[in-house]
This record gives C-alpha cells, structure tokens and sequence, in this order.
C-alpha cells in the first residue's frame, strides 16, 4: 500500500483494498494500482462518512472483478448508515454479483445513501443495489446480461440519476432495466 496522505491510499491488492476500506483509518480516496478481484466481501468502515475507489492511477486504468456470489455481504458494502456517499469511478468492472458493485441495505436507514458510479464500463448481472438512497450513473458505459446470478438489472434501486455521456445496453431477455422500490421512486 502507498500511503499519499492521510485521507489517500494506493492498493496493489484485494487484501490492501480490504484493509484500507475496513479498518479503522482516515483512508477516504482510494487508488487502485493493480487489477482486483474480490475474493470475500468487505464491510466499509463505521468512521468512513464519504469513500471514493478510482481505479485509475498514474494514468492506467485497472479492472475491478466482482466475487461470483449471490450475497450482499461478499461485495463491497454498507452495514451502518454513516457512508452517506460512495463514488466507484475510472474503471472497467466485471460484475457477477447480484447486489451489484456496492451492497446498500433495503432498509429506510440508507436513505439517505447515495451510490455514484462515474466513468466506469461495467458488463455483469446487476450494477446497483440500494432500494432505499440515491443512484447515480455518469458518464458510464452499462452492460447487463444473463450471467452468473439472477437479477439482471442495471439497478434495484429508489432515486436514479444518469447523466453525461452514459449508455446503458441491457440485453436480458426477461428482466426489467430499472426495479424501482419503496415510496417515490424517480429516473432523472
């Protein structure tokens, strides 16, 4: 891991991901320097208010493999409702997993969560799960396909944003693009 200050790291690995997301630090910006794969879920910090994974640095751009897996907790996820901003940016994802790049609880405690996904290729089953916080989509080029896992959605959510230079090609034969959830659900 390479420490750039306090708020930012580099990880060159699944583990030095995990610990940097989990343990308590002041780690907020993460660079990814190595192509990673999830191996087991990571639980992001209670302290961590806002956390942002880019996966470019130095100027080379790395590929983020999800976990072949149909549970929340073997993503990358929130188990309290402090995260109220997570921003995945500047990467290619294989996703396999139903609960998609970041697993936000269905529970009114998320609310006020919100999931950015920001020039990222993502080709997988489902993209975004959070049914209850804010979803946006910027800039982005959105695969979904039958694979893996069922779900095959581009997100399971409440409040949707896209934006920017975004397309989305959803090629499942028998699954909506958007699920929306809970009360006053939105597609801006």
């Amino acid at each position: 891991m390479i420490i750039i200050d306090e708020n930012t790291v580099v990880v060159n690995s699944f583990s030095e991901l995990k610990s940097a997301l989990e343990e308590t630090n002041a780690y907020t910006y993460i660079y990814l320097n190595e192509d990673i794969t999830l191996t087991s879920g990571i639980r992001i910090a209670s302290n961590k208010v806002s956390v942002t994974i880019d996966g470019t640095y130095n100027n080379v751009r790395h590929k983020y493999t999800d976990m072949k897996s149909t549970s929340g907790t073997n993503a990358i996820y929130v188990n309290n409702a402090n995260p109220s901003k997570i921003v995945v940016k500047n990467m290619d994802v294989t996703g396999y997993n139903y609960y998609g790049i970041v697993y936000v609880p269905e529970s009114s405690t998320y609310q006020n969560t919100t999931l950015e996904y920001n020039n990222i290729t993502y080709v997988g089953t489902q993209c975004i799960f959070n049914p209850y916080g804010i979803s946006r989509i910027i800039d982005s080029n959105i695969t979904i396909q039958d694979s893996y896992s069922v779900g095959n959605e581009v997100a399971e959510c409440n409040k949707v944003y896209v934006g920017g230079n975004t397309t989305i090609n959803h090629t499942s034969t028998s699954n909506s693009s958007f699920w929306f959830r809970n009360t006053n659900p939105t597609l801006t």
